[in-house]
Formats: structure tokens, sequence, C-alpha cells
């Protein structure tokens, strides 16, 4: 009888050990993908940086000063303020306007 018992135990710490070793692999296969992710999301991000240095590299704020005097426009700040509606942006506002008369 303490045999069987044995063997039971035996049989019973084998499952789990392998249950266990099988949670082990899959958790380093989530930490993998986690892994790959955040590297794809950072080269999304350092292309973005450098579009966005590019953009700043091509554009010169006196000159843009200089012909919006010229015109004599005046620029607005763009507010994302919370107590403002979604229409916060000027130009968005302005093509939902213009959209809501000229269906």
């Amino acid at each position: 009888m303490t045999y069987f018992k044995t063997v039971i135990l035996i049989v019973a710490f084998t499952a789990i050990a392998g249950h266990v070793l099988s949670l082990r692999h899959q958790r380093f296969e989530v930490n993998h993908k986690i892994t790959r992710l955040h590297q794809q999301m950072d080269g999304a991000r350092q292309s973005l940086w450098q579009g966005q240095v590019r953009v700043a590299e091509q554009l010169k704020p006196d000159a843009i000063q200089h012909k919006l005097t010229v015109a004599q426009m005046k620029l607005e700040p763009i507010s994302t303020s919370p107590d403002t509606d979604d229409l916060a942006l000027p130009s968005l506002a302005a093509r939902r306007w213009a959209e809501s008369i000229n269906p």
C-alpha cells in the first residue's frame, strides 16, 4: 500500500513539475512578444521624431511670420482645454460648420 502511495505522489509531483515548466515557458514567450512590441513601438516613435525633425528643419518661423504680416493674417493658438467641446481646433470647427451649411 505504501508503494502505491509513493507511485501516486511521484506521478503527481511529475505532473505538477511539468505544468510549472509549461507555465514558465509561456511566460518567457509572452515576455519575448512584449519586448518585440516595445521595440516596434520605439522604432515607430523614432521614425515619427525623425519626420518631425525634418519638418522642423524646413520651417522658418521668421518667414512664416513675415508672410502672415504681409497677408494681414493673425495666428490663433490652438486650444485643447477640456472645458470646450470637441471643436476646440479652429480649422476642424470651421470645416464642420461649412459642411453643416453646405451639405
